[in-house]
């Protein structure tokens, strides 16, 4: 009796031995993303308007006003949205630049995968609101960007994760079970404000797609071909 339970203690030991342990270094990129968000939204908290002039949007492009697309992913349009978006910054970001091998050779490709995906999730936005003046901000298309990074390569040392498998869907669902109170901050600003909210879910798609397809030319492993 004693050495079954032993063995089953031994057993979820090796287990939990075998999680990957996030470096505290690996959390450096992320924050320093993060410095610039907190500052400019509390140097922009009491002014008219927020920070609305940041938000993107065909109008704003337009008038050209070009920075827009890369301003908008620093700018946020409540204290709840700022939180959400830095919780799942700061813990996304860490997994990203761990995979990728560690801050002190992978943080130039983090800040590649937040810009690309930032900007794509942008251009997927204007291209449904290119009718209408709708503006868009924050960080959420970037951080999707990191997160369809993951969803690629959800596990250190294995090949890419095809992109129209059955592999594909058993991922991102083990992705949800594992970092599941990630997902849930992704989900509670619709919860929270209701349809009012204005949840941008065309810059969710593009950031998501574009963390999805840049993966491959940013590590050395392979494309799985079962």
């Amino acid at each position: 009796m004693t050495s079954n339970l032993d063995a089953q203690s031994n057993e979820g030991r090796d287990e939990f031995d075998a999680q990957p342990i996030v470096p505290w270094e690996d959390y450096v990129p992320g924050t320093v993303v993060l410095i610039p968000i907190a500052y400019a939204f509390i140097a922009c908290f009491f002014q008219e308007g927020g920070m609305i002039g940041w938000a993107v949007s065909r109008e704003a492009l337009v008038e050209g006003k070009i920075w827009v697309l890369q301003l908008h992913m620093f700018a946020h349009g409540s204290i709840a949205h700022i939180v959400m978006n830095s919780l799942a910054l700061f813990s996304i970001a860490a997994l990203v630049v761990q995979k990728l091998g560690g801050v002190r050779q992978a943080w130039w490709k983090f800040l590649l995968i937040f810009e690309v995906a930032g900007i794509a999730g942008a251009l997927a936005f204007l291209i449904i609101h290119q009718w209408n003046a709708t503006p868009m901000l924050g960080a959420s298309g970037a951080i999707y960007g990191l997160l369809g990074f993951l969803v690629r390569l959800p596990d250190d040392g294995e090949s890419f994760v095809p992109l129209f498998s059955r592999d594909m869907v058993d991922v991102v669902w083990q992705l949800i079970k594992d970092h599941f109170w990630l997902f849930l901050i992704f989900a509670l600003p619709p919860l929270i404000a209701g349809r009012s909210g204005g949840v941008a879910w065309e810059a969710h798609a593009g950031g998501f797609l574009a963390g999805l397809l840049l993966a491959p030319y940013l590590t050395s492993s392979r494309v799985s071909t079962k």
